[in-house]
């Protein structure tokens, strides 16, 4: 049954992509839909999924629901950290500032993959209220700054939408070649 959820969860990350343009770009799903091609926007195809799926194992196996939550939240807060940190290692480490997209396809998985191991590991735990608490208003803030970080981007690379980011790059690297090919005209016509 796990795996089941966790592949389902990848699924529904996956086709969460596509949906927020698919459906018309309705302001009411901003919170839990991709916007953009920004690293911030696609934090949520592990946010949502990886939430839902653990509230269903906690109501099928019933688990109590402060632990249920302390495992989402830290599950949750794991996928993002992943998600980013091996984004920016693949990113301006190994790629030189170019995307990837197998590399960010795999990290999707790697992500949502390890905050499901963290948030299995934490289910069984006897965790107290007041700490089902805290990890709830946190997981609410998280949404509060999903939406805000969307409609209200900081000027970070983090929320920079990367397809404008390489097709600026595209573009420039035309125009680039362009001006290589007008000088070696040039220098060719005065030779």
């Amino acid at each position: 049954m796990r795996i089941w959820l966790f592949f389902a969860a990848a699924v529904l990350g996956t086709a969460a992509h596509f949906l927020y343009d698919f459906l018309g770009r309705p302001r009411l799903l901003v919170a839990f839909l991709p916007i953009n091609e920004s690293p911030w926007e696609h934090v949520k195809l592990t946010v949502w999924p990886l939430l839902g799926a653990v509230a269903v194992l906690a109501y099928q196996e019933q688990i109590p629901w402060p632990a249920a939550v302390t495992a989402a939240f830290v599950g949750v807060i794991h996928a993002i950290a992943a998600m980013l940190g091996l984004h920016y290692a693949v990113r301006f480490g190994l790629s030189g500032g170019k995307p990837v997209l197998w590399a960010d396809i795999l990290i999707y998985f790697l992500a949502l993959a390890s905050g499901w191991q963290i948030a299995l590991g934490l289910l069984p735990a006897a965790i107290p209220v007041p700490v089902g608490v805290l990890c709830a208003l946190s997981l609410l803030v998280l949404a509060v700054f999903l939406d805000r970080g969307s409609l209200h981007p900081p000027e970070a690379h983090l929320f920079q939408d990367q397809s404008k980011q390489l097709s600026r790059q595209r573009r420039d690297a035309t125009a680039d070649a362009g001006r290589n090919t007008h000088g070696r005209n040039q220098r060719a016509k005065s030779s």
